[in-house]
């Protein structure tokens, strides 16, 4: 998918393919960052939720007539039925322009600034409806139900698309209660609900929830027992106000994802893998996580749920510890390993602001085979680096997937796994500087990364000049 940039703070233009693995390289304070957080609250929740309630009030700079039809429909005690891919083929670009729209207004809360402005900010994409466009929507299965009230056994509204087909019907299960005891709104606002994220889904390619984003504060957050994190980190309305620390929607949206895996436990988990199959596999590369290059586990005190589980880390030596006495690296990656053996599905997408930090340059390139495995079962990857290791080592991982025999090499990687080459079609690489973005991925897989070695050219030239 191609992305078109225009004035997001210093950044003054950007166009890149958004591939299954997205790396943004460069100085500091050249825009990567909130190009990354720009992306994840047009591609995650975010935009979506404020999209559907712009809808849903009426504010929304253009109507859907199939939809708004459909709704009159439902008042007058009518069943629906509409056709997925004929609406989508006909409105996807009107979606994504009034999502990115919505988006961009939102952005000063998204990035908890009172001072920053994005008037000037245009976001772009170009996402083709093609053929495989029409099979993912006919594919794709819905199934979703509304009650009464919370002790309502059986739900009185359904909304139902069967796997193969394009069609999706709204019913109910009587005229009768329908009408008589669900109030209009409720209706309009699961119609509503259930079309969008049907739409933001097949749009991006992904999966709901859509996206996680792992900030740089993640290892801050690692330190707290996840129970209290609510306590301690809120939004507020101003930045410097008293009480509770404030914090910004990505840092929010991971507080939440800690507590999504807090209240994860292995009876759901396996309930997912009948679901989702390829599930097992992101389980397995926790461990491999774990094993490699953490040499211990992360994991709950409890395998379920329970208001005293707590997060430890066991050592393949030693005593269990508390987390606010592990290495930096395991509370770097502890949240990875949660996600890959809680909540991943495929298809998601993982922004993940500097990867390296705090590892050592041995973690590092351990580190890039373990996201390469990721994109290849899968799970769609974006990250930020200043890690020459990482960029370096991630053209060994191409290079070694056009081999002939990726398994008889497999033991010279870090990991020793062949599925950790990733193939350049499914890689890109970008360069953010000057106030532009290019790409530095070359056609014979090489990466033209000269704001690593020139530091080290200056380093070299340095010393020779002072003995």
């Amino acid at each position: 998918m191609k992305i078109n940039i225009k004035d997001l703070g210093v950044l003054k233009k950007a166009e890149f393919d958004l591939k299954p693995l997205t790396i943004f390289i460069g100085p500091n304070n050249m825009g990567k960052t909130w190009t990354a957080y720009a992306l994840s609250a047009v591609l995650g929740s975010y935009g979506l939720e404020r999209f559907i309630y712009e809808y849903g009030q009426g504010r929304a700079s253009e109507r859907f007539s199939v939809l708004d039809a459909a709704l009159q429909s439902i008042k007058a005690g009518d069943n629906v039925t509409l056709n997925l891919v004929e609406f989508i083929e006909q409105h996807q670009a009107s979606y994504l322009k009034q999502l990115i729209d919505v988006t961009c207004q939102s952005l000063p809360e998204f990035m908890g600034t009172n001072h920053a402005t994005f008037e000037a900010l245009q976001i772009a994409f170009d996402i083709p409806f093609t053929e495989s466009s029409k099979t993912q929507i006919q594919q794709l299965a819905i199934e979703k139900h509304l009650f009464a009230g919370l002790r309502q056994k059986q739900a009185l509204f359904h909304a139902l698309k069967e796997e193969n087909e394009e069609t999706l019907y709204f019913y109910a299960t009587t005229k009768q209660k329908i009408l008589d005891e669900l109030p209009g709104i409720a209706v309009r606002g699961f119609i509503i609900e259930t079309m969008f994220r049907a739409i933001h889904q097949l749009v991006f390619k992904t999966t709901e929830p859509f996206l996680y984003v792992f900030p740089t504060e993640r290892s801050t957050y690692a330190t707290i027992p996840i129970n209290k994190l609510e306590d301690r980190f809120t939004k507020t309305e101003h930045p410097y106000s008293r009480g509770n620390i404030p914090q910004t929607e990505t840092s929010l949206a991971f507080i939440g994802m800690l507590e999504a895996a807090f209240e994860a436990g292995e009876i759901n988990r396996q309930q997912a893998i009948k679901q989702y199959p390829q599930i097992e596999q992101y389980r397995h590369i926790a461990t491999l996580l774990e094993q490699q290059i953490l040499g211990g586990q992360v994991d709950f005190s409890t395998s379920e749920p329970a208001p005293w589980r707590e997060l430890q880390f066991q050592p393949a030596h030693g005593p269990t510890l508390d987390m606010p006495i592990v290495s930096s690296m395991v509370k770097e990656l502890s949240a990875l390993v949660l996600y890959l053996r809680y909540l991943a599905q495929p298809h998601e997408w993982i922004i993940i602001d500097e990867p390296e930090m705090n590892l050592h340059p041995k973690a590092q390139v351990q580190l890039m085979e373990l996201l390469a495995m990721l994109v290849n079962a899968d799970i769609q990857v974006l990250f930020t680096t200043h890690s020459p290791y990482m960029v370096d080592h991630l053209v060994n991982s191409m290079k070694a997937a056009t081999h002939p025999n990726p398994a008889t090499i497999a033991n010279k990687f870090y990991l020793q796994r062949s599925e950790a080459f990733i193939t350049q079609d499914k890689v890109s690489v970008m360069l953010f500087d000057g106030g532009d973005c290019q790409s530095i991925l070359n056609e014979d897989g090489s990466i033209a990364w000269e704001t690593f070695s020139d530091v080290s050219d200056e380093i070299s030239d340095l010393y020779f000049e002072i003995t």
